[in-house]
């Protein structure tokens, strides 16, 4: 059956709602972990900011928090009251720490090695945990083979021994494994299109790749399945 190699893409998360004031990649860059990707305005939160402070200020000086107790006041004074009071303040201030550290997270940095794939625009506006940028791996970090609908996929046992049959390096001539097979007959990717463009559908099957062989993202390979039986 034909397959092709792939890896799972590493999405990087806006932190807050927002939009790009910066962008330091492009695709097909190559980033370490902790190299910058993004930056991120800090209106909305400096805003936030603003407003914290100020309910802060409203409730710890106007209403003479800041000064008084419950037994230094002249009129009593429903501890209730002084206890919501102060809950108020202490979640103000924990929204403001929020906020800080978000702050300082405006700037994206990558957090795995790899190709950049996908990447947002100066301009852009960004919601809330949306990715605004994609990191590939250099190399595949598993096959996909469609085993043709009319076969019988369920012959395919888990732990099954695979061959490459076009290896091109001795590396990838050792065996890999079925790992899993899929649930339904999918349409497999565009490159694996039949002799007159129809597109190839089948039971996608998942393959580890034999250790220190190297497969590009995408590349198509054509593999054998052995199910090996041992002899009693």
């Amino acid at each position: 059956a034909d397959g092709v190699a792939v890896a799972g893409r590493v999405d990087h998360p806006a932190p807050v709602s927002s939009f790009v004031t910066r962008v330091f990649v492009k695709r097909g860059d190559r980033v370490e972990v902790g190299m910058p990707l993004v930056e991120l305005s800090p209106d909305e939160i400096d805003q936030d900011l603003a407003r914290t402070d100020f309910e802060i200020g409203q409730l710890t000086q106007g209403s003479g928090f800041a000064n008084t107790r419950p037994s230094d006041t002249v009129a009593p004074v429903d501890p209730r009251h002084w206890i919501g009071l102060e809950a108020r303040v202490e979640m103000l201030k924990l929204r403001r720490a929020r906020l800080l550290e978000d702050r300082a997270a405006l700037t994206v940095t990558s957090n795995f090695a790899g190709i950049i794939s996908e990447v947002t625009w100066l301009g852009a506006l960004i919601p809330k945990r949306a990715s605004v940028a994609s990191v590939m791996p250099e190399f595949a970090e598993e096959i996909v083979v469609y085993v043709p609908a009319t076969s019988d996929a369920s012959a395919i046992a888990n732990g099954a021994t695979t061959y490459m049959t076009n290896a091109v390096t001795p590396e990838c001539r050792a065996p890999g494994k079925v790992r899993t097979r899929g649930a339904k007959v999918e349409q497999a990717p565009g490159q694996l299109r039949q002799f007159l463009g129809n597109a190839v559908h089948g039971m996608p099957v998942h393959i580890t790749i034999p250790r220190d062989c190297r497969l590009v993202n995408g590349q198509v390979l054509a593999l054998n399945f052995r199910n090996e039986v041992i002899s009693r």
